[in-house]
């Protein structure tokens, strides 16, 4: 009898115990679970973590490396030799060229102007010479535009473009130029047909050194060599002023002869602002 009792207290215990250990079992099953939860979970996260940190290795380098213009006057340069040639990689900085050229272009683009006021104590107003003289102004605005560019460390595409277009310009008015050659002689006029003649060969030469100055910021040459092919600009420049000057000797009253004297100085100036 005391046997079974105790058999049956037993059971007793066993069904009150049961409830608990199934309890308990559910709870380290479910901690089991969101152990493995977590541990899937920081996996992704490492894994999304590692691609990240790879494509920034791979990335970063190659949207880093934009092109750039650079600094034609006091920029400092870095060179490396590949097998015997020497290159030259600039910085990014063209604000050191900013003054020089903005005297540059806007005495250029008033040279032009006064170029134009000239022609109408000739009767050419509207010919040949005074569109040359618009395109010599429309230059001087290009480059006046491309030192306004020079301010800024992202303007050096600008630079490049504004210069380009500038040189577009000069060779633009050595065809104008052409063209009044061709008018003079239609008019058998001599003098002012020989000094057209004389103004072809400088305003062509100074549109190609400007181009290649252009060119060689974009191709990212050598400081010297940028800056001969300025210096080559501003010294056709010179020689076109000179030709102005002796334009104005052409004129029968005093007003137009003055605005060909100005228009000569304004160009001596714009070259001696670029050269600088």
């Amino acid at each position: 009898m005391t046997a079974k009792n105790n058999n049956n207290n037993g059971d007793d215990k066993e069904q009150t115990q049961s409830p608990f250990h199934h309890q308990r079992r559910s709870s380290v099953k479910s901690r089991w679970h969101n152990i493995q939860r977590y541990k899937s979970s920081f996996s992704c996260w490492m894994m999304i973590h590692a691609f990240f940190v790879l494509g920034q290795a791979l990335l970063l380098p190659s949207f880093g490396a934009t092109t750039t213009a650079t600094a034609f006057l006091t920029a400092p340069t870095t060179t490396k030799s590949t097998k015997g040639v020497s290159f030259t990689s600039l910085s990014m900085s063209l604000k050191p060229a900013a003054l020089p050229l903005m005297d540059s272009g806007k005495a250029l683009a008033r040279s032009g102007e006064l170029l134009i006021d000239w022609t109408s104590s000739k009767n050419l107003y509207g010919g040949g010479l005074s569109a040359a003289g618009a395109q010599i102004r429309n230059a001087g605005d290009c480059v006046a535009q491309a030192a306004a560019s020079c301010r800024f460390k992202t303007g050096a595409e600008l630079v490049v473009d504004e210069l380009r277009e500038a040189a577009t310009c000069l060779q633009e008015a050595t065809d104008k130029c052409r063209l009044a050659k061709e008018e003079a002689q239609a008019d058998e006029d001599v003098v002012l047909e020989e000094q057209l003649v004389n103004m072809v060969g400088p305003l062509a030469a100074a549109s190609q050194a400007l181009e290649a100055a252009g060119a060689g910021i974009l191709q990212k040459q050598s400081l010297s060599n940028i800056g001969d092919h300025l210096v080559q600009s501003a010294t056709y420049l010179e020689a076109l002023a000179n030709c102005i000057d002796d334009l104005a000797s052409l004129s029968t009253t005093v007003e137009p002869v003055e605005a060909g004297i100005v228009s000569s100085q304004r160009m001596k100036f714009a070259a001696e602002k670029m050269k600088q």
